[in-house]
This record gives structure tokens, sequence and C-alpha cells, in this order.
């Protein structure tokens, strides 16, 4: 019809974003359970309506709790991880005998889109505890359903008023517990990568060694899984993006490259043969995004 033709005289939908805050009752709510908590987690997983480094940092200063951050919600990355426990290497211990004496975490705050980690997701669901999802268009990013809590409002908003709100932290022993676990898990990477080629490695490598400031975009399936576990927290100023979802590895070159061009940081691309194959013809893109093969 005529509108379809035409259009409309201006953008064809216009969109008011508001800010969902807490109200005092609710704030009070999940500040008292933070407080009354001894063994407090942060969970952010991909930046899917995510929690920004400048809101995790007082968040984590005030409440103490270790903050697990999925490769993807950049926050496991940057210089807000030098001063605060930032881990990245749970993949790995948790649900094995390693934490099998670990008392199960009192309280989770969850920020993000469901974690890429399944040993994470099954620690969660079997925790037993109040978990707080913020999810600020109110959908339910909870994939194992156990959460207890959907907070219907801006991650950054609701992590600030938490951090002010809070005056007691976490036992620093909870804290300790997956210090030491971190560092046993990073050693043990680290000896392995000094060893024989591995494909964990190379992810190992690649955030490692990515120049800093720089854009690491990772192939859905087996590469944003090693990333997930073989990549060590830096605080480089790293951007780690890649695609989720039932069609994820489709299109991998093009939104690389797209990505890569609205930056002028260096771009890495980590893909695997399947992706890459999927996606040959986006290398035709490589000249107008002004890339030099």
């Amino acid at each position: 019809d005529r509108l379809a033709a035409e259009g409309r005289d201006g953008p064809f939908v216009r969109t008011a974003q508001g800010v969902g805050k807490l109200d005092d009752a609710d704030r009070s709510r999940v500040v008292a359970a933070v407080e009354a908590a001894d063994s407090g987690l942060v969970v952010a997983g991909p930046a899917d309506g995510g929690l920004s480094a400048d809101a995790l940092a007082p968040l984590a200063d005030a409440t103490g709790f270790p903050v697990l951050a999925d490769p993807l919600s950049n926050l496991r990355y940057g210089p807000h991880t030098e001063d605060r426990p930032v881990f990245g290497g749970y993949d790995a211990y948790l649900g094995t005998e390693a934490v099998a004496d670990w008392p199960d975490p009192d309280v989770v705050l969850r920020f993000g889109a469901s974690p890429t980690s399944k040993p994470l997701r099954h620690y969660l669901r079997d925790a037993g505890c109040r978990q707080f999802v913020v999810a600020p268009g109110g959908g339910w990013t909870e994939a194992t359903f156990t959460a207890s809590d959907l907070l219907v409002a801006d991650p950054d908003a609701t992590a600030g008023a938490v951090a002010a709100g809070v005056t007691e932290s976490g036992d620093p022993t909870w804290v300790d517990r997956f210090r030491r676990a971190e560092r046993a898990h990073w050693d043990t990477v680290a000896d392995a990568v000094a060893g024989d080629y591995w494909e964990g490695g190379v992810l190992a490598d690649v955030t490692r060694l990515a120049p800093d400031p720089a854009t690491v975009f990772v192939s859905n399936s087996m590469p944003v899984r090693d990333l997930d576990r073989f990549g060590e927290p830096r605080v480089a100023d790293l951007t780690v993006l890649g695609n989720r979802g039932a069609s994820g590895i489709d299109g991998i070159t093009s939104t690389a490259l797209g990505a890569g061009s609205a930056t002028d940081d260096p771009l890495v691309l980590v893909t695997g043969d399947l992706a890459y194959y999927h996606d040959m013809n986006g290398l035709l893109a490589l000249s107008r995004c002004g890339v030099d093969a």
C-alpha cells in the first residue's frame, strides 16, 4: 500500500526509552538480602541488557562478592579487573570435586543473558539460594527457571542503587576460595599453553596477546566455549563479541567485519572451519570495511 511504498514523514516508528528504577521497597528488599549474605555472587552473563564496567565497580566494592564474568559480558577484561575479584575460570572447577566442600552461595545477583558456561548454569540451578535476575525488558533470561526474583529495571541503575545501600560486605574467606581455585586453574592453563598445541590454547593466547585496546570477535560453538574456559581476565581494554543462538554459526566473518568497521581499534576474529565456509562471501566486504587483506 501507499504507506509501505512511501513511508512516513520521519522515522517509521518513534521510540521513547525510559530508565526503569527499583522503587524504595524493592531496593530495600535486595539490599537486605545482600547484607545478610556471607557468600554472595555477582554473575554477569553475555551483554544483552547487561551491566557496564562503570556500574560493576561500585557494586563489587560495596558487596565484596566474587564477580563471575562471561567473556561476552565485556566485564572480564578492562581496567576495572585490576583491583576487583573478577573471575573467568569457573567453567573448569564449578561442579567438580575441587569445590565439593564449598558452601552454597547465600544470594546471587544476575545480569545479562544466560551464561555461556554449562557448569555455571548448573551450579546456579542447584544452589537453592535467593537469586535476583535483572532484566530491563522484563524477559526471562534464566534458562533453568530456578531464580527466585525478577527485577525489571535498568542494570546500571539497579547496581548503583544496591551499591549505595549496602553497608556490610561479604565474608572475605568466600572470595579467597575463588581466588585459590582461579590461580590453580590459570597456572594449569599456562603450563598447557607452554606445551603442545591444543585448541583451547588458541583462545588463551588470543586474549593474552590481543592488542590493547582491541575488538575480539569469536565464533559460536567451540570458540566461544574455549574462550569462556581459557580466556583469563586481563586489564586490557578488550571488547569481546560473538553471535549466540540457533543461527550463531552464520555470518561470523560479516559480523566481525561490521563490528571492526565501527571502531579504530584492531580487530581479531577467531572462527572455525565450518563457520568460515558458511560466510566466505563475507570476505567481499573487506574492501568496503577498509580492511587490508
